[in-house]
């Protein structure tokens, strides 16, 4: 996948230049323009200077961004040449990413930056973008600020997930030519067919990454969705009369909304431009305005014939007319083969606390404590850890991101298969394995816990019932009520009835659910059935989870559709869980009746400044998860009640406290609970309104109304997941101040079980209405740690994981042992050496210029991801041109890796990994031996091998290094030859060398042995 640099910058954030902040934007003669004596507009690997292992500032930065239809109609493909090399160089210079998430719109600067961002534009300086090479184009526009020129950006669209993180995409084109490029030409573009925000949402699918598969030939049809009548028991939450109602509802439900279907063939043709090993079940496909997934059926057999197209898609799909002829393929997603781990989330497992405890969640978090603590000790249970990892690396659930912590388990995994004897004694390997248990320990620290039986799954409607009804009119057209049947009755296999579900051959129950997860109605036990019949149509579907078309189930989840939508999926705990026997069915009137607009930049402006405004999903789920998890612990509750209910503690020499605003709601332990799940089910409405906002426009009542959905109550565990803990601790008894009216305030603190229960009433004196007397307003907090799943999880990491004892430094090099593989000419290494560290300079340096960027902030971990992702195809690409023996140069990639110690280890693993676990696999029959150094040197010396890294053979005698015994102190004899080898320390504090063992007199190609060569085995450097 190729990758595109572009820019982004954060209008409302503030860089630090010789510990001076410094505006990014400043307003200048009604234009907003970008501070021109801090814009450095080059790549970040061009920004860092190795000596000050610093990056230039700037308050723009050059990120990499992946294929998109975006980059496809305008990117820019250039080459970058050096003295050695030239490469690609793909910029997308005429766009920027503006984030205006931490703006506060209760400030007139803020309002008045995204009105100037929104209907005048954003100015860069010229100078700095000729300074990168940019050609302005006949379209861009060059404005004269203050006796500077500049290069003005104009906002012209934003996807959905833009839409939520508060960001806008701008550019030089002028709009009109670049909407009916990125949308195909839209029809929306020219008549009222969609709503302003709807028509908005739909220019965004432009930037979604992926593949374009150029030169995709297929024949398609636009089918009409299946609907099928369906009554079900729901209770129902209106924002409009802020009420919840049980009621029966009867409904037609789109049981194909956002899923169309290709052939079998088709499919294959597609995974292998995708150069894919499998055939995906599921393809998630952008083509023009057609949104959603292509399931695998193969249509034209189960119709003898009768249709013709490779592909159909749904009326629901498609979001609009749009001209063909200037549409792209672009796949953004495929279906992954099931797995047996995925991560539960603390929602998941706050959620099932009303019918688990951890005694049936502790032996899955005791079995992944057991395969950390051999992982850097056991091949097998580094191959088992590493597994469970690359399971969860590959399910992202509904997460727009790749990333999700998980890099290169799979590359390790391969070197570790290689050889399994000599891939633990390498420190990448071991490093790797050692980040990767830190990685997993911090998240469940947070909450999130690998669990076996588990996974994620697309959601796909039953296609059978979709072609069991479909009909062939004579005109060529399809359609549900009029035709001919295109499979007769007497034909058709037997489709999923209501109730029934297909995952695979399996048969049995599953429990599904969906991100986000704060009510237990939104858990659904799934009863999974294996029609033998039918099974052979079903075939190519054994990776996606298939619903039928008869029941409510889909309509329960979330507002889950057939999109691209994934769940997860388990077969623990069906046995325990009791499914409520209705669903949260959101009914409300979002925005469907609007006006419908024809979409002009006009419009689009609009649009995007009613859109830049703080998301509410987040806000409204935590405070949900903090409901759920009081209602979980009935101890916290309790307390909770009596301190609302307190009336004590007088201030101010008012003894009359008024009730306060939780008093009524928290009167006592039942009406508490009452109080609780009614706004748990108001809040998981209000989430599913806020996660549509993006396409609906539709504001719902918490935004105007927050105070009303307050809980002042939080768990321990939440507040350290959060990182909010240090305003629990350290409070002292009593405290007296003013607040920003002036008015007197006094806070009581109680502290209690190691600052795991806090207590805090604040009374503030407010001034008497009418000439009355002054009165008391008094509000409480309180934070609480109990015996909740979640609670207990925390605690049990921290006590037990955290402080485990793992030695992840024990290695040595293995050049000697590479040196002995016959398939690796040391000729062609030695030659390929240099042009190899000219590569490996760069990747160094691009490398440690992307981790200092992350560290400032200037980055996040998705920019990170990808431009990781780009040094690695720039060097792969580089080392090709070198030569085509992969062994020689893996060779003198490690060669060089070493040289410079850990920090560059990876060099070798990440660009010629197929050269390596070569390497690794000729080699595998290398056997080792151990030297016990505390039985050799004499037991007046040993004190110094604590402050040694090596020992030094000689003569065939042990010596210690200089920088610890200067001189002549020899010790031991040894059959080894002249050089430097490296300690091997264990926990014990044991202190050994590890000796490759002579290869056996049949292998080729063996390199003499050159007993008067030094050789160097340490490998000291510690990675930033």
């Amino acid at each position: 996948m190729s990758m595109f640099k572009t820019f982004k910058i954060s209008v409302f954030n503030k860089i630090i230049v010789n510990s001076m902040e410094i505006p990014v934007v400043c307003i200048i003669d009604d234009h907003l323009v970008v501070n021109s004596e801090c814009c450095d507009l080059r790549t970040i690997k061009e920004r860092y200077i190795p000596e000050t292992k610093q990056l230039t500032p700037s308050v723009v930065d050059c990120i990499s961004n992946a294929e998109s239809i975006l980059a496809m109609h305008y990117g820019k493909r250039g080459l970058d040449s050096t003295a050695d090399f030239v490469t690609e160089r793909n910029t997308l210079y005429d766009f920027i990413t503006v984030d205006c998430s931490d703006g506060n719109d209760s400030e007139p600067d803020v309002k008045r930056i995204k009105e100037l961002l929104c209907f005048d534009g954003l100015y860069l300086p010229l100078s700095k973008l000729e300074a990168i090479g940019y050609v302005p184009h006949s379209e861009a526009e060059i404005a004269e600020i203050a006796g500077i020129k500049y290069v003005r950006y104009r906002a012209a669209m934003q996807s959905a997930s833009e839409n939520r993180q508060c960001k806008l995409t701008m550019t030089t084109y002028g709009w009109e030519g670049f909407a009916k490029t990125i949308s195909g030409d839209a029809r929306y573009l020219h008549e009222p067919t969609q709503t302003a925000q709807k028509a908005i949402a739909r220019q965004g699918l432009g930037k979604t990454n992926g593949n374009i598969v150029k030169d995709f030939n297929f024949t398609f049809a636009v089918v009409p969705d299946l609907e099928t009548d369906i009554t079900f028991s729901a209770r129902c939450y209106s924002d409009a009369k802020n009420e919840i109602t049980a009621e029966t509802i009867s409904v037609k439900k789109v049981a194909t909304d956002g899923c169309g279907f290709i052939t079998p063939s088709k499919a294959r043709a597609l995974a292998d431009r995708l150069e894919l090993s499998y055939l995906p079940s599921a393809f998630q496909v952008r083509y023009g305005q057609i949104k959603g997934i292509l399931l695998v059926f193969d249509f034209q057999k189960y119709s003898s014939g009768v249709i013709k197209e490779d592909i159909l898609f749904t009326e629901s799909m498609k979001k609009s007319d749009f001209d063909t002829d200037k549409a792209q393929f672009l796949v953004a997603n495929v279906s992954k083969p099931p797995r047996s781990y995925c991560e539960w989330n603390y929602q998941m497992l706050t959620t099932l606390n009303n019918c688990l405890t951890f005694d049936d969640i502790s032996p899955y978090v005791e079995n992944i404590k057991e395969h950390m603590e051999k992982a850097l000790s056991s091949p097998e249970a580094a191959l088992k850890f590493l597994g469970i990892l690359s399971d969860i690396s590959s399910l992202d659930g509904d997460d727009d991101s790749d990333d999700n912590g998980y890099n290169c388990v799979d590359k390790v995994s391969a070197v570790i298969q290689a050889n399994p004897q000599l891939a633990m004694n390498i420190r990448w390997v071991k490093q790797s394995i050692k980040r990767k248990i830190d990685l997993v320990s911090k998240k469940m620290l947070f909450g999130k816990i690998p669990m076996p039986q588990s996974s994620v799954s697309i959601m796909a409607p039953d296609p059978l019932a979709f072609f069991n009804r479909l009909r062939l009119i004579g005109s060529g057209n399809y359609s549900f009520t009029d035709g001919k049947w295109i499979v007769p009755v007497h034909r058709q296999a037997k489709e999923l009835a209501a109730h029934e579900f297909r995952y695979g051959d399996y048969e049995g129950e599953l429990l599904a659910s969906r991100n986000p997860l704060t009510h237990h109605a939104q858990i659904r036990k799934l009863q999974c059935v294996d029609h033998k019949g039918s099974a052979y149509w079903y075939k190519h579907l054994w990776q996606v989870i298939i619903f039928n078309a008869h029941d409510e189930t889909v309509l329960g989840m979330g507002g889950a559709d057939h999109d691209g939508d994934m769940c997860i999926l388990t077969k623990l705990f069906t046995d325990l869980f009791r499914q409520a026997d209705y669903i949260i069915y959101n009914a409300n009137d979002t925005g469907d009746k609007a006006a419908k607009v024809v979409l002009t930049e006009e419009v689009v402006q609009h649009g995007i400044l009613a859109n830049l405004q703080q998301n509410m999903l987040g806000i409204i789920c935590n405070i949900n998860t903090r409901c759920v998890e009081l209602i979980n612990d009935p101890a916290a509750l309790r307390k909770f009640v009596m301190l609302a209910g307190y009336s004590d503690g007088g201030s101010f020499g008012i003894k009359e406290t008024p009730q306060m605003p939780y008093k009524p709601k928290f009167k006592d332990e039942q009406t508490a609970i009452t109080y609780l799940e009614k706004l748990n089910h108001q809040l998981t409405t209000l989430s599913e309104l806020e996660v549509d906002r993006p396409k609906t426009g539709y504001i719902n009542r918490f935004c105007a109304n927050q105070q009303e959905y307050a809980l002042p109550f939080a768990p321990y565990w939440f507040v350290n997941i959060k990182q909010q803990l240090e305003k629990y601790q350290n409070r002292p008894a009593e405290s007296n101040y003013q607040n920003r009216l002036g008015e007197p305030v006094r806070t009581l603190t109680k502290s209690y079980n190691d600052g795991r229960l806090v207590k805090i009433i604040t009374d503030t004196l407010k001034p008497g209405r009418s000439g009355k007397q002054r009165w008391v307003q008094r509000t409480i907090e309180m934070m609480s740690d109990g015996n909740t799943i979640m609670a207990t999880i925390q605690r049990f990491v921290q006590e037990q994981i955290l402080d485990m004892e793992i030695d992840a430094d024990s290695c040595f090099s293995i050049v000697e042992s590479l040196k002995n593989s016959t398939i690796l000419d040391i000729a062609e290494a030695e030659r390929v050496m240099q042009d190899v560290r000219a590569v490996f300079e760069l990747y160094c340096h691009d490398i440690a210029g992307n981790i200092r960027a992350m560290k400032n902030g200037a980055i996040n971990q998705d920019d990170f991801n990808n431009a990781l992702e780009n040094i690695i195809g720039v060097c792969d690409e580089r080392l090709r041109t070198i030569s085509t023996d992969r062994a020689a140069l893996a060779y003198a990639a490690y060669m060089l890796s070493i040289e410079n110690g850990y920090g560059s280890q990876s060099f070798p693993f990440l660009t010629v990994l197929d050269g390596m676990v070569a390497l690794l696999d000729d080699v595998k029959t290398a056997d080792y031996y151990e030297i016990n150094l505390c039985r050799e040197i004499p037991r007046y010396l040993s004190p110094l091998l604590n402050e040694a890294s090596h020992i030094i053979v000689y003569n065939r005698r042990f010596r210690l290094p200089e920088n610890v015994d200067p001189s002549k102190t020899y010790f031991g004899d040894v059959a080894l030859s002249n050089g430097s080898y490296e300690l091997y320390r264990d926990l014990k504090g044991r202190v050994s060398l590890i000796i490759p063992k002579a290869p056996p007199k049949d292998r080729l190609n063996i390199v003499p042995f050159n007993e008067s060569a030094e050789f160097s085995l340490k490998v000291s450097y510690k990675a930033s």
